[in-house]
């Protein structure tokens, strides 16, 4: 006996969305630690190979079981090309982390679903109207609230968390244009398998050998990057994106408490507000969204 609209087949299915965009929420705030902590032995550069490698890593199983044929694609070009702007991205980030306060980088991070609203409407003709641009525009005041130009000092490591932003947007509007012709798993895997060609040489020639000490912090973060996209992606497969986008604001406190145990970081009022700014202005945006 199936269940209404709204019945208790939804709800079970809502909640297990939400439950997943917990543990994403959790594993991505969780991912930035191993950064932090590997950034005096090895640069940026280096730790976005290792995530990368790693996580493709932890797919093989699945392609094992799913067999060669699950990454039949006519649209090489345009994984590569995500793994180009998502490779670029992934440096700017771990470098903004390992300079900055972590909270800081993790609200400036929740500008990237508002740059995936505009590239979407520009490069693949989503429309977008006015009850969709003000909130979009609301929410880079949110970001400019936490960067707080000319009352604050603009460091490289602000802007370089900004271009992540933008460049996530990017590989957002892509992933979205690839996921109505591919298998979802098989885009995530393109985006790890496309980054390390961009990754390798800059990592060989930094030449840094990691030592038995740095093995954990390396295999929590690709343990976390690995577990924070299956659960984002379960979670989108679950629920929409209007239900389950509140739990995905979760990572600012989670990143918070784990920055402030670990090297006892407080983060000023601003970046809350910010944060609350960009996230009203996201979540408004999903609920139009759903209700058309």
């Amino acid at each position: 006996m199936t269940s209404a609209p709204g019945g208790p087949a939804t709800k079970a299915a809502a909640f297990r969305g939400i439950a997943w965009m917990l543990g994403a929420s959790l594993f991505f705030a969780v991912g930035y630690l191993p950064v932090r902590e590997l950034a005096d032995r090895f640069n940026a550069l280096d730790l976005v190979f290792c995530r990368a490698v790693l996580t493709l890593l932890f797919m093989l199983p699945w392609l094992f079981r799913a067999g060669l044929p699950i990454l039949k694609t006519n649209r090489l070009g345009l994984h590569v090309f995500r793994g180009a702007i998502t490779y670029v991205g992934m440096v700017c980030l771990f470098y903004g982390l390992a300079h900055m306060m972590l909270a800081d980088a993790a609200a400036l991070l929740f500008t990237s679903p508002l740059f995936t609203i505009v590239i979407g409407a520009i490069a693949l003709g989503d429309h977008v109207g006015l009850k969709r641009w003000r909130p979009v525009l609301i929410g880079f005041a949110g970001g400019l609230i936490i960067i707080r130009p000319g009352f604050a000092e603009i460091s490289w490591p602000v802007l370089a968390v900004v271009l992540t932003a933008l460049t996530y947007g990017i590989s957002n509007a892509v992933t979205r244009s690839l996921t109505r012709t591919e298998d979802t798993n098989a885009v995530v895997f393109y985006m790890f398998v496309t980054i390390i060609p961009f990754a390798a040489l800059p990592a060989l020639m930094s030449g840094t050998i990691p030592e038995w000490r740095d093995a954990p912090w390396i295999l929590l973060l690709g343990v976390s990057t690995y577990l924070s996209q299956q659960c984002i992606t379960r979670s989108l497969g679950n629920a929409a994106a209007a239900t389950v986008m509140p739990a995905y604001y979760l990572q600012l406190p989670f990143v918070a408490a784990i920055a402030f145990a670990a090297y006892g970081e407080v983060p000023v009022i601003w970046v809350w507000v910010g944060a609350v700014i960009i996230c009203a202005s996201t979540y408004h945006i999903l609920r139009i969204e759903a209700e058309e």
